[in-house]
């Protein structure tokens, strides 16, 4: 038996406090409790938001300036073709197109900020050009090279019948082109050419070449000239024609170490969720293109960073150039990419939904609102100088049955064939991204071309492409040393302050009831 100062009596197995002693073990345990839940759900998050806040900020010399000027991440962008394997019969009897898929062709995607300058006192707003260079990678592509032949579209001979179909030209317009199509009533409207020379690098074509020559002698024709360049991807001020020393098409001709026009974003200062949230493109704050202030908005980032912060009931803005719009991604699960954990955000289907399941999209029916088109897909002829291109997701993926039916060749599939973003939910960096999109080419029968007047009327698939990258192992590894682990012992410290003020609780409760024993 034990007696101190009266304090502490043991007897048996029963102990007993003084009323002082067992209150301030009682209040300890409640203030450590509370305090551990505080610092838990609030006071380590907002210390943890505040770090995160200091970080996401576009300030020179910083890692996460260095980052965001030149990601480190290796970039791929993968393009797959669609090979037509029975032109005869298309252009003859009007069958449907069999297409064999061929690809991937890899390249590696370098991407760099250039002429970067801040446009205010404060650094808020920041300006930049994004370049961006691709280079052939044949280890990753396989047995695929880029002298393989394809067999597509003849698409220069596609937009001058366009062109014919609007009926809208000026007189003189229609009269050239008219004796355009004269001149080559011959043409096939199929070509198979090179997989570089069908991309990146262009062809010399007849068509354009008689074009260019007749620019190059008659710069009088300064309207005709600088629209038919326009339709075939080069854009050419009226009155201030500066011709090429060597004019060539190509589907992604001009897209290799160039840019897409100035960006102004927000640099996060002052607001950390609006970090690099586009302000401007090209000088304009607002698209020209679309029939309504909602669809020329440009709303989010350029699509390589992404807002802090994110709830799973988000939903997430991206300015896609190449597409002339802004798209949105929502939530779909909960992922895991080397052992960080994330949220996977996917398009959902209204992006690109019919004017009858989302009205919203009514706006993007081009010219107007009698010619909109079904799910699936996007008109994006008005911001390509008229060429008829449409913009849909791989294999027509939550596209509406009739476009893929109308080839052979489609098998839409989810997970092959969508975008997808895995981000950080606290971060918003990019665990691993991957962005897909096809692009076609509508076509119809045209009579005044032989090889033109069986043609189905259809969306023709041309090709696809995925750009994708993702994190590797240092880079996670950082991510979680610099991030991941702090939170966690952030989280245990809280619930290991709330698990002694439990005890403690417990332990003045249990004194209490052994007193009354």
């Amino acid at each position: 038996f034990v007696d101190i100062v009266g304090c502490i009596k043991i007897k048996k197995t029963m102990a007993c406090f003084s009323f002082p002693v067992k209150a301030i073990l009682a209040c300890l345990g409640v203030v450590l409790t509370f305090g551990g839940l505080y610092l838990e759900f609030k006071g380590f998050p907002d210390l943890i938001k505040d770090k995160i806040k200091e970080q996401l900020l576009l300030s020179e010399g910083t890692e996460t300036f260095e980052a965001w000027k030149e990601p480190p991440l290796p970039v791929y962008f993968k393009i797959h073709f669609f090979n037509v394997t029975n032109p005869t019969e298309i252009v003859w009897h009007g069958e449907k197109p069999i297409l064999n898929e061929v690809g991937p062709y890899v390249y590696r995607e370098i991407m760099k900020k250039v002429d970067i300058k801040y446009v205010d006192a404060e650094k808020t707003y920041v300006s930049y050009k994004q370049v961006r260079s691709y280079v052939f990678e044949p280890e990753m592509s396989g047995d695929l090279r880029e002298s393989d032949l394809i067999t597509t579209l003849n698409t220069p001979m596609v937009g001058i019948n366009v062109l014919m179909e609007t009926g809208t030209l000026p007189l003189p317009i229609q009269i050239f082109l008219q004796h355009v199509l004269t001149k080559f009533n011959n043409t096939d409207a199929f070509v198979t050419k090179p997989v570089d020379l069908i991309t990146f690098k262009g062809y010399n074509d007849p068509v354009l070449d008689y074009i260019y020559k007749v620019a190059s002698k008659a710069l009088p024709l300064a309207e005709i000239i600088s629209l038919l360049l326009n339709i075939f991807g080069i854009e050419v001020p009226l009155g201030n024609i500066t011709l090429p020393e060597d004019f060539k098409f190509g589907l992604l001709i001009g897209k290799n170490n160039s840019d897409d026009g100035t960006y102004v974003v927000h640099t996060g200062r002052g607001d950390s969720t609006m970090f690099t949230n586009l302000i401007s493109w090209k000088n304009q704050t607002q698209l020209p293109w679309w029939n309504s202030d909602y669809c020329n908005m440009m709303n989010g980032t350029d699509g390589g960073q992404y807002p802090p912060f994110l709830s799973k009931k988000q939903r997430i803005y991206i300015f896609a150039s190449d597409l002339c719009r802004s798209l949105y991604v929502e939530f779909e699960k909960e992922v895991n990419v080397l052992g960080i954990p994330g949220y996977r955000f996917i398009p959902p289907p209204s992006v690109f939904a019919d004017v009858q399941s989302n009205p919203d999209n009514l706006c993007y029916c081009t010219p107007d609102e009698g010619h909109c088109l079904l799910s699936g897909v996007l008109n994006g002829s008005v911001c390509q100088q008229g060429a008829p291109i449409i913009y849909s997701s791989p294999h027509f993926y939550q596209g509406d049955q009739s476009y893929v039916d109308a080839v052979v060749g489609l098998n839409p599939n989810k997970s092959i064939h969508e975008t997808a973003l895995d981000l950080h939910p606290v971060t918003g960096i990019p665990l691993s991204v991957v962005k897909r999109i096809q692009i076609n080419i509508k076509i119809k029968n045209f009579d005044a071309l032989p090889s033109f007047r069986n043609i189905p009327d259809i969306i023709m698939p041309v090709l696809w492409v995925s750009e994708s990258a993702s994190l590797d192992g240092p880079t996670s590894e950082k991510l979680k040393s610099q991030v991941l682990r702090p939170m966690v012992v952030l989280n245990s410290v809280s619930w290991a302050i709330c698990g002694v003020g439990v005890v403690l609780v417990l332990a003045s409760v249990i004194i209490i009831c052994n007193k009354k024993k």
